[in-house]
C-alpha cells in the first residue's frame, strides 16, 4: 500500500486534505441535491442567495467557515439559509475523512469518494422528493463498472470474486477457470453480473410486496439503486446492504412511530378557501331562512377547508428506504474486508 511509503507528516497531511476534499465535494453536493430533481443546471447560474438573487462570492462560498462566520445567513439580505448545507459538508469530510483512514492514499481510494458522494445526493433526494435521480443510480452503475474493469482485482467485486474462488474452489473449480480465462476483464464481467443480481433481488421483494400487500413496496429507484451497488461492491455485499437496510429500517421506523405514539400528536394545518358567492337569485316565498343555513350569510356560500398534514402516524409508514439503504452500502464499504472474510467462514466447508 502506498501508505507505508510516506511518513507520518505526509500521511497525516493527507488526511487533513481527504477532510478538506469532503467539505469541497459536500457543497457541489448540496447544489447537486438542490438542482438536480428541479431539472436545473448544476453549472449555471453560480451560486447564489434564493431569496435576493445576490451571487454569493468566493469569499462568502468557503466550505463550513463562511456559514460559521455569516452565522448561516447571506451577506446582503440577510436571509437565512439551512443548516443542511453546513451538515452536508461536514458529513462529506467526515465520511472522506473516513475512508482514508481505512483505505489509505490509493487510486482506488478515489472511486470511493466518488461512490460516497452519488450516495449523498441520492440520500437526500430521496427525504426531499421520494426519488433517486438517475445520474445517481445508472450513473453509478456505469460509473462502478468502469471501475471493476480499470482497477481489477483491486476493486471490491475483483476481491470479492478471488475470495469466492479461493472458497469454493472445492465445489466449483470451473470458477477459477472462468476467470483465468477472462484475465484482466474477469473482474469487470463480475460487476456486470453483480449489477444484475442487484436488480433483481429488489425488483423480487418489490413483486412479492405487490402480491402481498396490494400496493408498490419497492420504488423503480431503490431497485436501480441495488443495481448500481451491486457493480460497486459486489452480489454478496449486496446481500450484506439489504439485510442492514431492512433491518436498521425496521428499528428506525418502529422508535419513530413508538415515539410519535407515545410523546408526538398529528400536526395538521386547515386553510379554508373562500368560494365565489353565486349569482342572486329569488328566494321561493317562505324559504328565507333555508336559503341562508345553506350559503351563510348574505347568501355566500360556505368556505371549502383544506386539511394539510404537517407530521402525522400515517407519513411515518411512508419514509424513503433510500437512506437506509445508503447507510448500509457506507458501512459496507468501510468494512468491506472484514466481510468478505466473514464470507469465506460462512460458506466454507471443510
Amino acid at each position: 500500500m502506498m501508505q507505508t511509503e510516506l511518513t507520518a507528516d505526509a500521511y497525516w497531511f493527507l488526511a487533513v486534505m481527504a477532510f478538506v476534499v469532503g467539505t469541497v465535494c459536500g457543497s457541489f453536493f448540496n447544489v447537486c441535491i438542490y438542482r438536480v430533481p428541479a431539472g436545473r443546471s448544476i453549472v449555471t447560474p453560480p451560486s447564489h442567495c434564493y431569496a435576493c438573487g445576490t451571487r454569493i462570492a468566493a469569499y462568502d462560498n468557503i466550505p463550513l467557515l463562511s456559514y460559521l462566520m455569516l452565522r448561516g445567513r447571506c451577506r446582503h439580505c440577510g436571509t437565512r439559509f439551512s443548516a443542511r448545507y453546513f451538515l452536508v459538508e461536514l458529513l462529506c469530510g467526515l465520511l472522506y475523512l473516513w475512508a482514508y483512514l481505512r483505505f489509505g492514499p490509493s487510486l482506488v481510494l478515489l472511486g470511493h469518494f466518488a461512490f460516497i458522494g452519488l450516495l449523498v445526493v441520492g440520500t437526500f433526494t430521496d427525504i426531499d422528493h421520494f426519488i433517486i435521480p438517475d445520474g445517481v443510480t445508472l450513473g453509478g452503475l456505469w460509473l462502478s463498472i468502469g471501475l471493476a474493469f480499470g482497477f481489477g482485482d483491486a476493486s471490491l467485486p475483483g476481491k470479492e470474486l478471488r475470495a469466492l474462488i479461493e472458497t469454493l474452489d472445492y465445489l466449483l473449480p470451473e470458477l477459477r477457470a472462468v476467470a483465468e480465462r477472462l484475465g484482466w476483464a474477469s473482474s469487470g464481467v463480475y460487476a456486470l453480473l453483480s449489477a444484475a443480481f442487484g436488480w433483481v433481488l429488489l425488483w423480487s421483494i418489490g413483486f412479492l410486496g405487490r402480491l402481498m400487500f396490494r400496493k408498490e413496496a419497492m420504488g423503480g429507484g431503490d431497485i436501480k439503486l441495488f443495481a448500481f451497488l451491486g457493480a460497486y461492491l459486489g452480489a454478496v455485499n449486496c446481500l450484506y446492504v439489504l439485510m442492514l437496510s431492512t433491518v436498521s429500517g425496521a428499528l428506525i421506523g418502529s422508535v419513530l412511530l413508538l415515539t410519535h405514539k407515545f410523546a408526538g400528536r398529528d400536526e395538521v394545518e386547515e386553510l379554508a378557501l373562500a368560494l365565489p358567492a353565486d349569482p342572486p337569485m329569488a328566494a321561493p316565498a317562505g324559504n328565507t331562512e333555508t336559503l341562508a343555513s345553506e350559503h351563510g350569510p348574505a347568501g355566500e356560500p360556505p368556505p371549502i377547508v383544506l386539511r394539510i398534514a404537517r407530521k402525522t402516524s400515517r407519513q411515518l409508514h411512508h419514509f424513503p428506504f433510500g437512506p437506509y439503504i445508503a447507510v448500509a452500502a457506507i458501512l459496507v464499504l468501510m468494512f468491506s474486508e472484514e466481510l468478505i472474510a466473514l464470507t469465506g467462514r460462512l460458506i466454507f466447508v471443510p
